[in-house]
Parts: structure tokens; sequence; C-alpha cells
């Protein structure tokens, strides 16, 4: 093999190693940066259920706490009845069918004793759906009629209700001080159960800020870094317009060992393997080079031993074609000493 074959070899073997490990070292990065932007999603993810988690059950403690005082107030203040009726007359028959749909509204006022809250009173509306159908037919003489009502039906409308507690509740509970509507036991048994949902089993650092200052909701151990990629944030009771007063900062201070624990074993698999080929690659070009230097050896040895045998028959040659020569032929002294074994 010609130096120059030899050398394009091991730099094309060269090459096709240092590809290997480029692919090898891109995946492992590629796969932790998978790793962590599946992480970041999850978070995402739990720390939005936590806020719509901690805004329904504080909507639920007020819907439930409402029912149970509205029960017991009994009539309301005031009510009001709004009736559509549709009438329609069969000739035929000559009787009248009459359809009547209403709705009742009757307003309760509660004290706001049972909130907690600065306010004198606090104005609730209940909506009741009536629906009937009155059939008028002529009797047997001309001046008597009787009157059968059928299809009565009465539903209390709970979406209009819901929905002007669930604003009035709102309302309300802005004025309430953060560390009477939520507990830390209660967000780290939230977050602890989103996290293990999505199978993201490490430790966790929380603290409500408003406006960007720290509440007394808090765990002990949170401490704010600005900017910080292990921090997440979510914002707590949106209101309608999508603004929010409250955010519920995570920290997760072992993030990084986290992420780079998932690929891990594969990433230990990976180097051991590169590292198998990278041996083989070394003990490949120490056999080629040996078997090269052997080679150059082999070849020295016989262009030495060709020369030194060349030298001696070039000589006996000369002298041969001197002896064929009749002028040295016939001389016995010259001849002798050709002749000569000493």
């Amino acid at each position: 093999m010609s130096k120059k074959l030899f050398l394009l070899l091991i730099s094309f073997m060269s090459l096709c190693l240092l590809g290997i490990i480029f692919v090898q070292v891109y995946w492992i990065k590629n796969s932790f940066q998978n790793k962590e932007d599946q992480f970041n999603y999850n978070v995402r993810q739990s720390l939005i259920a936590i806020s719509g988690d901690l805004q329904n059950k504080e909507l639920e403690y007020y819907y439930r706490l409402h029912k149970e005082v509205v029960d017991s107030i009994g009539d309301p203040d005031t009510s009001t009845f709004r009736e559509i009726v549709y009438t329609k007359t069969d000739n035929l028959t000559n009787e009248t069918f009459i359809y009547s749909s209403g709705l009742l509204e009757e307003d309760f006022k509660l004290s706001s004793n049972i909130l907690d809250v600065n306010i004198d009173s606090i104005n609730f509306r209940k909506f009741t759906n009536r629906k009937f159908t009155t059939t008028i037919k002529p009797g047997i003489d001309e001046n008597s009629f009787n009157t059968e009502t059928s299809n009565v039906s009465i539903e209390v409308l709970d979406e209009p209700s819901m929905y002007q507690l669930r604003e009035t509740f709102k309302d309300i509970a802005r004025q309430i001080p953060i560390h009477k509507r939520v507990n830390t036991v209660d967000i780290t048994d939230l977050i602890e159960h989103q996290l293990e949902s999505r199978d993201l089993n490490l430790d966790f650092e929380f603290a409500i800020f408003s406006k960007g200052l720290s509440t007394k909701v808090a765990s002990e151990g949170f401490v704010f870094e600005q900017n910080s990629p292990d921090i997440y944030s979510v914002p707590l009771f949106i209101d309608e317009n999508r603004s929010y007063k409250y955010e519920l900062l995570v920290s997760f201070t072992k993030k990084q060992k986290f992420v780079f624990s998932s690929v891990l074993s594969m990433g230990v698999l990976t180097l051991f393997l590169t590292t198998i080929i990278i041996l083989a690659y070394y003990s490949a070009i120490k056999q080629l080079i040996r078997q090269r230097q052997i080679s150059e050896i082999k070849t020295d040895f016989i262009n030495n031993m060709s020369h030194e045998f060349k030298t001696p028959i070039a000589t006996i040659n000369l002298a041969l074609d001197a002896m064929k020569n009749p002028m040295i032929s016939e001389n016995k002294e010259t001849m002798g000493r050709y002749l000569r074994y000493d």
C-alpha cells in the first residue's frame, strides 16, 4: 500500500469516527432538550390546572354557603314574574290553545358576615322558569267553556343565577386577603397531585406574589431569583377581563438533575458504545501502522539483500568478462590472480 493511499484511508476512517461522535453528541443534546421541553410543558399544564382548581374550589365554597343561607331565609324580599303567552284557535273545533312561558325572579338580601367582608349586605337573585299549556273547549251550550291545563313544568334556571353568583363572588373575594383565601397545605397538596399525575417526582418550593411582592402564602425554602429558568409562574383568580392580582410561583431547584437523570441511562449506553468504537478505531489504526512498518522493514531487507547479492555477482561477471579477453587469458600471472581463492 502506498503512503498516499495509506494516509487517505486513515483520513477517511478518522472523518467517519468524528461523524459518529458528532451524531452521538447531537443526539444526547437533542434528547436532553426534548426532555427539558417536555418537563416545561408538563409543569405549565400542572400550574394551569392548579390555578383552575383553586378558583373552582373557592367558588364551590361560596356556592355551598350561599345555598345553605338561601334555603334558611325562606321568602324572598321581592319577586317579579315575566310571562310570554302564545294563543292559537282551531276554527273547526272552536278550541283555543294557550302556551305560556314565565320567568320568576326572586331577590334575596344576605348578610355579609357570612363572607367575612366589610359590606353591609349582598343581594342575590334566583330565576325560575314555569311552562304550561291550557286548552279551552266549548261546552254543551254556547255560553259554557271547559278549561284543561296540562304539560306544567317548573325549572330552576341555574345558569343565570350561577353566572351572577360567580361574578359577585369574584368581586367580593378580591377584597379578602390572599392568606384567608388559600393556605400552604392546600397548595402543597394540589402541586404534589398534579406533578405525580405527570410523573414529575421532584422537590419544589412555592410562593404567591402580588404585583411583584411576596405575600404571606409561601413555603419555607422558597428563594426568588429574577429571570431564573427554574421558576415557573401562573396567574391566580383571573376575572372576566383576563386581569389578575396574584401569581403562583413554583421553583424546582433540582430541575437540571431531574432532566439529566431521565436521559442518563441512554447517555451512558451511548458513551459506552462510542468508547468501544474509539478503542476499535485506535486498535485498527495501530495495526495498520504496525503492518506498514513491517512491510517497510521487509522491503528494506529485501532491497539490502538484493544489493548485497548483486555486488559480488557483478564482480564475478566483470572478472569472467575479463578472463574471456585473449590478452588476459594468455597472461598466466593475471589468470592466476583471478583464479586464486585466497
